[in-house]
């Protein structure tokens, strides 16, 4: 796989904006305002990085970096998020869902599903951006499992986070994760 392009964005609503490009066959590109904001402190095709200046609230946002790559185009990752709930009245069946979003769509799996109730339901939602929302949901008891970890897996690289179930005092379960 080679990296044919770096881009860096930044988030502007729901949608993203290039801010600067390098490309060995189009060199160094700094897009509107970023002109006098910008200064690249390492700029290679497999390792890259900006020093933002000058800078005013208007450019509070979420920035990330993107390498163009052949064959495959762009790859992105969001973060690995965790969210987990209780199914009350019935205190010992829980569900925890891990998600993340993409491109290429990342895989996302239960590393603990032993004593499961149901197999994992993994939803995949292609947003307009081109890139992929994948939610991975476990239902499970709390009586069998004391810790589930999610693993995510993409081009970009493995990613990991744990839930553990606790007993409290009162006899309520209580769900806590780590990054």
């Amino acid at each position: 796989m080679d990296v044919l392009q770096v881009t860096w964005q930044k988030r502007n609503g729901s949608a993203f904006q290039n801010i600067a490009t390098y490309s060995p066959n189009h060199g160094l590109r700094l897009i509107g305002s970023f002109q006098k904001k910008v200064h690249f402190t390492r700029i290679t095709l497999k390792d890259s990085a900006i020093t933002l200046q000058n800078l005013s609230f208007e450019d509070e946002s979420y920035y990330r970096c993107i390498f163009n790559v052949f064959p495959h185009g762009s790859f992105t990752i969001s973060e690995l998020t965790v969210e987990y709930d209780s199914h009350l009245p019935t205190e010992d069946l829980l569900t925890a869902v891990c998600s993340a979003t993409g491109k290429p769509a990342p895989k996302i799996t239960w590393l603990d599903d032993r004593d499961l109730l149901e197999s994992p339901e993994i939803r995949h939602v292609q947003n307009p951006n081109g890139t992929v929302t994948v939610a991975n949901r476990l239902t499970f008891s709390a009586s069998h499992i004391r810790a589930l970890t999610c693993l995510l897996d993409h081009p970009q690289g493995r990613k990991m986070k744990a839930v553990y179930l606790e007993k409290e005092r009162e006899g309520r379960l209580r769900l806590y994760g780590d990054v």
